[in-house]
């Protein structure tokens, strides 16, 4: 038996963004359809080192993979110069139950996974002319959201706004060697909102909630909440008055997200956003409507990108190859020995 190893570099070299938009646009379809095995997964919280980890298993039937995600979140570790989110992707082949590769991701599969659900969100709810944006982060979030928006659309103008603006400046001057993009920093925020079609929200702390005053009529809000959002960042007659609520997981958003601070006839009109996506449910039918979606992550469709990755590392003869053997009781199994 032999087991393929990819680390993140590797990775970064197999999947392009648009590869990943269509790949992610698949799973979304799938889960529309019924087709999504997700048996639900576990957490195993370490308060004495302040971290956490996630364990989640999924299936996309006809899929020749299935996947096991283990993602770990410690807080202190920048203190110890090591990133707050790792983890890796086990995949197994569906046929026989063999694993077939671990990918050392260290979270790389995720970024590109909410990045491209993102630029899904602005293709089907966002108005189609869509002139200006607002991008409210300059951290990896803001870099992934944005990178996969451009494989869809194309703005004439991109605001960033953080604090501080060093980041911002970082931010910008990295996507400026990337893509011929006119991209601002943002001076003051209402202005900014006041003119975008599209607000890319990303898990970030504001210096007060958006209103509803502050928004351009017929924009789009797409929040980014990878952490429970425990302060929130819109007022709630900006939710009250939006026309089109989705999200990623209705039922985490409600619980844990931006949207766990709405109504709860608010949180019952919450929509899947893949049964959009696969145009089960309409989207936007007016230019002026106001739409907002909320994502909060779907671990679950790692495993596309991850059963990309493995079919294109195996052609290109990228990874570390393995061999793990079967064991002897792998070789006598069904079998028996005497004496």
């Amino acid at each position: 038996m032999t087991l393929l190893l990819l680390n993140e570099d590797e990775l970064r070299q197999l999947i392009t963004l648009p590869e990943a938009v269509e790949a992610i646009r698949a799973a979304l379809l799938a889960s529309a359809e019924g087709r999504l095995e997700t048996p639900g997964g576990f957490s195993l919280d370490l308060p004495d080192v302040n971290g956490k980890v996630q364990v989640t298993g999924v299936h996309f039937s006809e899929s020749p993979y299935f996947a096991v995600r283990i993602g770990s979140h410690y807080v202190d570790n920048p203190k110890a110069g090591l990133p707050v989110d790792s983890g890796l992707l086990a995949v197994f082949e569906t046929a026989t139950g063999l694993p077939a590769a671990l990918m050392v991701d260290n979270g790389y599969l995720a970024n590109l996974r909410v990045g491209a659900v993102g630029a899904l969100v602005a293709e089907a709810l966002a108005n189609p002319r869509l002139e200006k944006v607002a991008v409210l982060g300059a951290g990896p979030q803001a870099y992934y959201q944005l990178k996969a928006l451009l494989a869809l659309r194309q703005p004439g103008v991109v605001w960033v706004w953080d604090s501080p603006p060093l980041a911002v400046d970082t931010f910008i001057r990295q996507l400026i060697e990337e893509h011929a993009l006119d991209l601002r920093p943002a001076e003051g925020l209402p202005a900014v909102l006041q003119q975008a079609d599209l607000v890319i929200l990303t898990d970030i702390a504001l210096p007060s909630p958006i209103r509803l005053d502050e928004l351009k009529p017929g924009a789009h809000l797409t929040i980014v909440s990878a952490e429970p959002v425990a302060r929130p960042r819109l007022e709630p007659a900006l939710l009250s008055r939006a026309d089109l609520l989705w999200a990623d997981n209705p039922d985490r958003c409600r619980q844990q997200g931006e949207l766990s601070h709405a109504s709860d006839n608010l949180k019952a009109d919450l929509q899947k956003l893949s049964d959009v996506i696969a145009g089960r449910l309409a989207g936007r039918t007016r230019p002026d409507q106001l739409s907002v979606t909320e994502l909060v992550g779907l671990a679950a469709h790692d495993t596309a990108l991850a059963a990309l990755a493995l079919d294109k590392a195996l052609f290109f003869g990228l990874g570390q190859q393995i061999e793990a053997g079967l064991g002897q009781k792998g070789l006598t199994a069904g079998l028996e020995v005497r004496a």
